[in-house]
């Protein structure tokens, strides 16, 4: 006799018996998320990401006092926050998707 509990696990929404390379739940429409990140956590991402793009911007404003090609500073300046911030979100994202979160959602079905 096989033993079941290597080939099939119970959903977390439904307790329903599914195989366990399942992505989905039938019976209640649940399906798997890898490398879930939680909504506090994404949060806490942008809020960083926008601190550090606003950073290049803070200092464009502090050093156009002082500089004469304040056009060629701004620009400069704005790129280098683009590229702060989105190397800062990229790199957040892959610190928290290296923790390997898997959570089942159930979808909602609208017919």
């Amino acid at each position: 006799m096989k033993d079941v509990s290597t080939h099939h696990t119970h959903c977390p929404s439904c307790n329903e018996l599914i195989t366990v390379d399942a992505e989905a739940c039938e019976h209640c429409h649940a399906h798997k998320i890898d490398n879930y990140i939680p909504h506090d956590v994404r949060l806490k991402i942008k809020a960083l990401t926008g601190i550090v793009a606003f950073l290049p911007l803070l200092g464009f404003l502090i050093s156009a006092i002082y500089l004469n090609h304040i056009m060629l500073t701004g620009i400069i300046c704005l790129l280098l926050s683009v590229a702060a911030g989105s190397v800062v979100y990229q790199k957040l994202q892959t610190h928290e998707k290296k923790k390997n979160i898997t959570v089942w959602k159930r979808r909602t079905l609208t017919w």
